[in-house]
């Protein structure tokens, strides 16, 4: 704000609902300073010029999805949510940020026919939008079309936390919560097929419970066999959030890896009066993984 407060909004629940928890909150110093108040945009800038007129266009350019600035972008998407033009054209730009403001045109005008296509979008932002439209809508005849997308490469976590909420509100769940029953076992069966993407697998297991019943020691050492860092990786962390005598063992043959070096000696802070876990990370002090033992004993 022009006096240095800073607004800020705080939606309280995972759940896209509209559930009336959320909040605005201004934060204000007790004794404001002296600097400046910030100049507001003169009524005449060629941005503000533009965005009004993008707000009263019922014809808007497509080409106007290309803008950078926020503002001027949402404006092109509202102008365009009211022009009665296609955006079969727009929906098939190169550029991924005017597919995107296509797939958001498109949602306020309730067009959902032309949902399908952006399930299989390369990019992920785009992808995610037609999850979160699918899912907040409850359109549960493109289920299936969502698994897909949610798997298609690159996977993010954005992607992956959207299908989810969209399964939830499918099932007529309030949250996305995964420590809930609900996700849960649609994040148990990610993880346990080897048919889907590492990286979405890799997802699944971050967002398991450490505790969880499917998490064993076997399968735990099978994903320390598999190429994919990502998964070699999120096993190694669930092996240290453990102290039990094979888990520290396991980890006691991965302090010499390369990639997983550091989290299995950091891992193995839970069995440090062990006479072999001690002598093995005081053996570590003459080689390059010095400050990872050092750390790791000063518990």
């Amino acid at each position: 704000a022009p006096d240095g407060s800073l607004f800020m909004t705080d939606w309280v629940d995972r759940s896209y609902t509209l559930h009336g928890k959320g909040r605005v909150w201004r934060l204000r110093a007790k004794e404001p300073g002296t600097v400046a108040a910030a100049s507001k945009l003169p009524a005449d800038a060629p941005e503000l010029k533009r965005m009004n007129a993008l707000l009263a266009s019922r014809t808007a350019d497509a080409k106007s999805l290309e803008e950078n600035d926020p503002f001027l972008y949402s404006a092109a998407i509202q102008a365009l949510s009211r022009s009665s033009e296609s955006l079969a054209g727009p929906a098939a730009d190169k550029n991924p940020r005017v597919r995107l403001g296509a797939l958001l045109a498109l949602r306020r005008r309730g067009q959902a026919a032309a949902l399908k296509a952006f399930f299989e979008d390369p990019d992920p932002q785009v992808r995610r939008a037609a999850i979160q439209w699918a899912g907040e809508e409850k359109l549960t005849e493109h289920a299936a079309a969502i698994e897909k997308a949610a798997a298609r490469m690159p996977v993010t976590k954005e992607i992956f936390e959207a299908y989810l909420a969209a399964n939830d509100l499918f099932a007529g769940r309030s949250s996305s919560q995964v420590d809930q029953l609900g996700s849960e076992p649609l994040v148990v069966r990610i993880f346990e097929d080897a048919a889907q993407p590492a990286p979405l697998r890799a997802l699944a297991l971050r967002m398991l419970r450490r505790d969880h019943k499917a998490l064993t020691l076997e399968k735990i050492q099978l994903l320390l066999r598999q190429e994919e860092p990502a998964l070699r990786l999120e096993a190694v962390r669930l092996l240290a959030a453990r102290i039990d005598a094979p888990s520290q063992a396991a980890l006691r043959g991965l302090v010499s890896d390369p990639l997983l070096g550091p989290d299995a000696i950091g891992g193995l802070s839970g069995s440090t009066a062990d006479p072999e876990t001690r002598r093995l990370l005081l053996d570590l002090l003459a080689g390059p993984h010095v400050m990872d033992a050092l750390r790791t004993l000063s518990g």
